[in-house]
């Protein structure tokens, strides 16, 4: 967005480069939502590209985003979906888990609900594939003595990439991609 002449904020827990003068004019802050160096109604679009599965409160960061947005602004949200063939067919070794780290996990509905229920109106609800999350589900399944040949199949290039295809067509991929704008108030 920098490139596009946009002012770019950027926060995270822990980043090398937070604290660092140089960042090519890219504001960078350490911490999370609520952060008190941002002001209400400051930002056009705000990004959380796999970021809200770490969160102790997703909602509470939903709710914080909303508060930041500007009344026409947008939210931009990807997460690792539950409801995808890969977790129906790997299960506990599905790499979209990614426990411990991943404290909280969405469905499109789930997504959907509570991005509603935090003040937005939803615009789209994206399938992701990637199909290297099935590559990397196989190679932990293949791990496990009671692996299935499917899972075991999955760690190919090509088996991987027709079971992401037909997954994004069934609307069952890795990914959730959500694009959301305030609700109007009323």
């Amino acid at each position: 967005m920098k490139q596009f002449h946009w002012q770019v904020t950027g926060i995270d827990l822990y980043s090398p480069h937070v604290g660092r003068n140089d960042q090519g004019g890219i504001r960078l802050l350490a911490g999370t939502l609520p952060h008190p160096e941002l002001s209400p109604n400051s930002f056009d679009v705000i990004t959380m590209w796999h970021s809200l599965e770490h969160v102790p409160t997703p909602r509470h960061l939903l709710e914080e985003a909303r508060r930041l947005l500007t009344w026409n602004g947008k939210l931009v949200v990807a997460v690792p979906n539950l409801d995808s063939l890969g977790f129906r067919i790997f299960r506990a070794h599905w790499c979209g888990l990614d426990l411990p780290r991943h404290l909280t996990h969405f469905t499109p509905w789930t997504l959907q609900l509570m991005l509603e229920r935090t003040g937005f109106r939803v615009e789209s609800l994206q399938m992701q594939t990637h199909s290297g999350w099935l590559r990397r589900s196989g190679t932990n399944a293949s791990r496990d003595p009671r692996s299935r040949s499917l899972q075991r199949w999955l760690r190919g290039k090509l088996f991987s990439r027709l079971a992401a295809s037909y997954a994004r067509l069934t609307r069952q991929a890795d990914a959730i991609l959500a694009t959301a704008t305030p609700a109007v108030q009323g």
